[in-house]
């Protein structure tokens, strides 16, 4: 059961990205949001370029779309450039449906974000055989390696950036041919 920050993730970027939000919404809607959340009200959540998409099942069945325009340093969306909107009758700018498809959204991060760092682990630990060295070696002669621009980060919202993953890459294999 989710009950506050501390439960969706560990990681200190996302906690202070969803603390900032959760100071945007007032004390009844959070709880509310919390409660659906742990109801297992979000459904059909998917994760969009533009941001991500929702159902929440409440009385009735609400549509919720969050719209980030960029990424701040740490890879998470500016809070202060999103859009949230949820098809209820309520007035505020950050209902409880929508609370609960952040809080889908931020559990569903922590876990892709859990799962590259372990993905990176095993393949650091994972050592070439002396035969892949030499063909990388030989490959390396007759071409200079891939490179990926900075520039496009903005399609990659939801995924490690390419560039970094790559640059990761080459280090381990780099340090496999030492």
């Amino acid at each position: 059961m989710i009950t506050g920050v501390a439960d969706i993730t560990s990681d200190r970027d996302l906690k202070e990205w969803l603390n900032r939000f959760f100071a945007l919404t007032d004390s009844q809607r959070r709880l509310r949001g919390f409660t659906l959340y742990n109801q297992h009200a979000v459904l059909d959540f998917q994760d969009k370029i533009f941001g991500f998409t929702a159902t929440v099942n409440d009385s009735k069945k609400y549509s919720i779309s969050a719209f980030f325009e960029g990424v701040n340093k740490t890879g998470l969306p500016h809070l202060d450039k999103a859009l949230f909107t949820c098809s209820c009758s309520d007035d505020a700018v950050i209902c409880d449906h929508t609370i609960a498809a952040v809080i889908k959204w931020a559990v569903d991060m922590d876990e892709k974000w859990k799962m590259t760092k372990k993905l990176t682990m095993m393949s650091q630990r994972r050592s070439a055989t002396p035969s892949t060295l030499k063909k990388l070696g030989e490959l390396a002669q007759k071409s200079p390696p891939v490179s990926f621009s900075k520039d496009n980060r903005l399609d990659w919202v939801f995924q490690p950036y390419i560039d970094e993953v790559m640059h990761s890459i080459q280090k381990a294999i780099k340090r496999e041919m030492k």
